[in-house]
């Protein structure tokens, strides 16, 4: 599940991973859903894309329960978006997502810092901290390029399958010494 406040980017990273698109997106209102198989075996993992608006706070809430993956989002030139992650966004996945929940700390628009240095209002020493400290990988990301953004969700995914944690089936999700390839039953894993 991606989180994160309005306008960081969510959509667009989400657009981005499964559609290999950019677009200027509206509001999300609730959430967008889809399904992606990884190559590094048949695991097929559910995403799902929540609203960041205050009035949609306890629907994101649903679809926190049970995450196994949670990546969260903000904008590199908004200062603000980066500082109510611990309050808002990490108080909300940790009472609703699954122990052995894998964190992802997302910021977005990199395309933006990169090409006017003077916007950026997160520095990367700062989000490493603040990831590390959540025990979260942390990636800089364009949902405009797609610069990073494979990266950080294949990572997410192999982090998780890499725990060995039971799938619904009674198996175990894991990758193989190589890092390539799924073993175990069932498909769904995050």
């Amino acid at each position: 599940m991606l989180v994160g406040s309005k306008a960081v980017g969510k959509t667009s990273i989400f657009n981005r991973h499964l559609y290999h698109q950019f677009t200027d997106t509206d509001a999300t209102l609730g959430a967008y859903f889809a399904t992606k198989t990884y190559p590094f075996g048949d695991c097929k993992v559910h995403i799902w894309d929540t609203a960041g608006q205050e009035q949609f706070h306890n629907l994101t809430t649903y679809y926190c329960k049970g995450s196994q993956i949670a990546v969260i989002c903000f904008d590199l030139t908004s200062r603000e978006s980066f500082e109510v992650i611990p309050k808002r966004w990490m108080e909300q996945v940790l009472q609703n997502v699954n122990d052995d929940c894998v964190l992802t700390l997302i910021g977005n628009k990199l395309d933006l810092v990169k090409s006017k240095p003077g916007l950026r209002a997160v520095n990367s020493e700062d989000a490493k901290s603040y990831a590390a400290s959540i025990k979260a990988e942390y990636f800089e990301v364009s949902a405009e390029s797609g610069e990073n953004i494979d990266l950080a969700f294949e990572s997410s995914v192999k982090r998780f399958l890499a725990l060995g944690v039971s799938n619904n089936d009674g198996g175990k999700f894991k990758l193989d010494s190589s890092n390539k390839e799924h073993k175990g039953g069932g498909g769904c894993c995050g």
